[in-house]
C-alpha cells in the first residue's frame, strides 16, 4: 500500500484551512493507533500537529497539547473517561414507631379512654417513665388514691431506690394536699438515707406549710450541714423568722441569702418588706 503522506497544502497549492488541518491530523492519529501500513511516524505527526496549531494564540498551550498527544500515542496515559452520573439518593424511609411509642393524649375522647389505653400498654410492655407520668397525672386529677397506690408498686421497676420510692410517693401526695401522709413517706426516706438532701429539704418545706416553724428550723439546720453554700436555706429561715415576728434574724438571713445570690428576687422583696 502507498504510504500515507502528510501535506499542508491542497491540490491547488493553497494552504489548508484550520478545520481541514485538524481533520487531517485526526485521520493520521487514527491511522497511527490502528497500526495501518504506511502510518506516519511520531515526528511526522508532530509536524502535522504543529502546522494545525499555528493559528492558536501565544502562550505555549499548543506545546502542552503536543506533549499530551505524544503521551497518549505511547500509552503513557489513558484517554479521559467520562464519569458516570451518580443517581440521586432516595430519602431515608421514616422509622417505624418502636414498641414503647405511645399515642398522644389528644387522640382520646376522655380521660377514662386514655387511662384504659395506658393500662393496656402497662400490661403489654411493662412500666416506663412515660407511662408512669401519664397515669400519675390522670390519677392525681381524679384523686384516685387506690390506683395511685397500685402505680407506686411499679416504682422499683423504674430503678428507684427505696428512699427514692418514698420521695416520689410523698411528692405525689403533696400535689394532692395530703401533707400528713406525705410526711410519713418523707420521714421514712430520711430514716433510710439520713443524708438525703431532697428528703431533708422536703420535710422542712412541709413543716413550714404546716406552720410548725420550730421543727422546720431544726430541719433547715440539717439542710445547712448537707449543703452549706445554698442561698435558698437562708431565704427559708428569713421567711420563717419573719412569720415568727423576729425581724432581726429575718433580716440577717435574708442579707446572707443575697450575698450568696444577688439575683434572688424573692429574698430582696422580703428584705424590703422587713426593712434594711
Amino acid at each position: 500500500m502507498a504510504r500515507i503522506r502528510l501535506t499542508r497544502h491542497q491540490g491547488d497549492g493553497q494552504e489548508a484551512a484550520p478545520d481541514e488541518r485538524q481533520e487531517m491530523v485526526r485521520q493520521l492519529l487514527e491511522a497511527r493507533r490502528e497500526g495501518r501500513e504506511g502510518a506516519p511516524s511520531l515526528e511526522e505527526l508532530r509536524r502535522a500537529m504543529e502546522a494545525g496549531s499555528r493559528e492558536e494564540p501565544p502562550g505555549g498551550q499548543h506545546k502542552k497539547r503536543l506533549k499530551l498527544a505524544d503521551q497518549k500515542l505511547q500509552g503513557q496515559i489513558d484517554l479521559p473517561v467520562k464519569p458516570k452520573a451518580i443517581p440521586p439518593t432516595s430519602p431515608k424511609p421514616r422509622a417505624k414507631p418502636t414498641r414503647t411509642h405511645l399515642r398522644d393524649a389528644v387522640f382520646f375522647k376522655s380521660d377514662e379512654e386514655h387511662q384504659t389505653y395506658l393500662m393496656q400498654q402497662l400490661q403489654v410492655q411493662g412500666i416506663s417513665r412515660e407511662i408512669y407520668e401519664r397515669l400519675r397525672s390522670l390519677h392525681v386529677t381524679q384523686k384516685d388514691v387506690p390506683r395511685l397506690m397500685e402505680l407506686w408498686d411499679h416504682l422499683p421497676d423504674l430503678g428507684l431506690s427505696p428512699a427514692e420510692v418514698h420521695l416520689e410517693t410523698a411528692d405525689t401526695l403533696r400535689q394532692m394536699d395530703m401533707m400528713d401522709r406525705a410526711m410519713v413517706h418523707l420521714e421514712q426516706a430520711a430514716s433510710i438515707e439520713p443524708e438525703n438532701l431532697q428528703a431533708v429539704k422536703s420535710i422542712a418545706m412541709c413543716l413550714k406549710l404546716k406552720k410548725d416553724y420550730e421543727t422546720a428550723l431544726h430541719w433547715i439546720e440539717r439542710w445547712k450541714k448537707l449543703d452549706p453554700h445554698s442561698d435558698e436555706q437562708h431565704y427559708q429561715m428569713g421567711s420563717i423568722y419573719h412569720r415568727m415576728g423576729n425581724p432581726d434574724l429575718a433580716r440577717a438571713n435574708l442579707r446572707r441569702c443575697l450575698e450568696l445570690n444577688p439575683k434572688h428576687i424573692t429574698a430582696r422583696s422580703l428584705l424590703e418588706k422587713v426593712g434594711y
